[in-house]
């Protein structure tokens, strides 16, 4: 089953909030799996691992590298804008 983007949604979320928010909801991983993905920047790979290992939903990112792969195992792959875009539709 897969893991909810987050567990609740806060009452108020503002941007001063939203990092803290975000520390609070965000759980630890352990990836097990080694993955060589994208060629052009490793530590992009390091990503991947951990949004593999936590059954994630979306890897919201900046990063051209990732963006180019839109999504992986089921994971959405996109920009902030296009998340915030997502959340204020799912709202």
């Amino acid at each position: 089953m897969r893991k909810p983007v987050t567990k609740r949604r806060p009452k108020k979320t503002t941007p001063t909030s939203l990092p803290s928010d975000l520390i609070r909801e965000a759980d630890r991983v352990d990836p097990q799996e080694r993955l060589s993905i994208v060629r052009e920047d490793e530590a992009d790979n390091r990503i991947l691992e951990c949004a593999v290992a936590a059954d994630a939903d979306a890897i919201v990112t900046g990063d051209r590298h990732l963006l180019r792969l839109r999504r992986f195992r089921g994971t959405s792959i996109m920009s902030p804008r296009d998340f915030l875009d997502r959340e204020i539709r799912q709202r």
